[in-house]
């Protein structure tokens, strides 16, 4: 906590005077320091996210860092959005979205009816369909329900 309030303070003491910070500390240092936090960044980014980002998102990342190298930074915001856009749709459209799935048959509610409600409910029962959802409908998902 120490640390934090002693960073703030000097920077705001540096803020406040008014001199470029370019006058006071050698550009070797600063070109370093800019250098060492890409460099971290980059190991971050590159070779620890393959922890806790899956293949796909790893991909993406990949090709974004590879576009912007090769295309620049516009080219690679483009290639993250089509990427995250494609992403989303994929596992939209592979998420389950049935809870259960039930007809007329299986399901009896305990209601007294007249016997000819009860013989038709037999006869036609089959048609009557109970689904419970959970979560959202989408595209991928409606598709593979539409039997139902």
């Amino acid at each position: 906590r120490a640390v934090g309030v002693a960073t703030i303070a000097l920077t705001a003491s540096v803020l406040a005077s008014g001199l470029p910070l370019m006058n006071v500390l050698p550009r070797p240092l600063l070109g370093s320091l800019l250098m060492a936090n890409g460099v971290e960044l980059t190991k971050l980014w590159l070779w620890d996210a393959r922890r806790w980002i899956d293949r796909p998102g790893f991909a993406m990342l990949f090709a974004m860092i590879c576009s912007a190298l090769l295309f620049g930074q516009t080219a690679a915001v483009l290639l993250g959005a089509l990427c995250a856009v494609f992403l989303s749709h994929l596992r939209l459209s592979r998420a389950n979205a049935l809870k259960y799935h039930l007809t007329s048959r299986s399901c009896h509610p305990p209601a007294s009816r007249p016997h000819h409600a009860q013989a038709f409910l037999r006869r036609h029962g089959g048609a009557i369909h109970l689904i419970g959802l959970e979560g959202f409908l989408y595209g991928g998902t409606v598709s593979r329900h539409s039997p139902h």
